[in-house]
């Protein structure tokens, strides 16, 4: 993943810094005769992202916006098979349908192993926001903090490779909205890219801004290629007008 500072520089908001995280998520011990986990040829099934705070009615969709580009990022840039919230919408509405929102508790395994058995996918990620607050700071500087419920879940092996909090800080000057959004994308990033140490990023990934949803109209798994900069499926020339 590139550097968190690159992102940072782009911002408005005035010397934004990390200033600390708890609570890193940890894959479970591999199994001993697994097959080696390989990205190329594993499908990762995303989520809706869940708003479980106390203002989501407000701002639910606006922060799911930010979890899903970023969760995007992070596996389309390593190169897994990826299916996104389209394709798992369908997969849901099979009977007996499941339910997209989730719950403030998280999705439980049995749920996220049967959504991966529909999708036929390998992998399932499914990340909820518990709180986005505001921490005490003595100085001028505005600190915030995000927590997440990050789970992924492999289900062929019907096990957690992360089902962990994680809390990403923040601190900066300027517009407190702003540093409240650079927390949760923040987050989300360092959150992921914990559990996906092990398998670096290989497909450039195009981050100008403009994109809010590299997946929009997705009918089949996509994996990137790493001689090809990606800029998400309607700009690909078989997608295009």
């Amino acid at each position: 993943m590139e550097p968190f500072c690159v992102f940072l520089k782009a911002l408005s908001v005035c010397s934004i810094a990390v200033f600390g995280a708890a609570s890193l998520l940890r894959a479970e011990s591999p199994i001993s005769d697994a097959p080696p986990i390989v990205p190329r040829s594993t499908r990762v099934l995303l989520l809706q992202p869940i708003d479980a705070t106390v203002d989501s009615a407000r701002l639910q969709p606006a922060r799911q916006r930010i979890i899903r580009l970023r969760q995007q990022y992070e596996f389309i840039s390593r190169q897994f098979v990826v299916l996104g919230e389209e394709m798992a919408a369908k997969a849901a509405a099979a009977v007996p349908p499941l339910d997209l929102d989730g719950g403030a508790a998280g999705r439980p395994a049995d749920t996220l192993d049967e959504w991966a058995r529909r999708a036929k996918a390998d992998w399932v990620v499914s990340i909820l926001v518990r709180e986005i607050k505001t921490d005490h700071s003595d100085d001028a500087q505005f600190k915030v903090h995000s927590t997440l419920l990050v789970q992924v879940r492999d289900s062929r092996r019907h096990s957690w490779i992360a089902n962990r909090t994680y809390i990403g800080r923040l601190s900066g000057g300027g517009a407190p909205g702003r540093l409240f959004i650079e927390s949760l994308r923040a987050s989300t990033g360092e959150a992921l890219a914990s559990v996906l140490a092990a398998y670096p990023p290989v497909v450039t990934v195009a981050r100008d801004g403009s994109i809010v949803d590299y997946l929009a109209g997705q009918n089949a798994p996509f994996v990137g290629d790493p001689g090809t900069p990606f800029h998400g499926l309607t700009a690909m020339p078989e997608n295009g007008p």
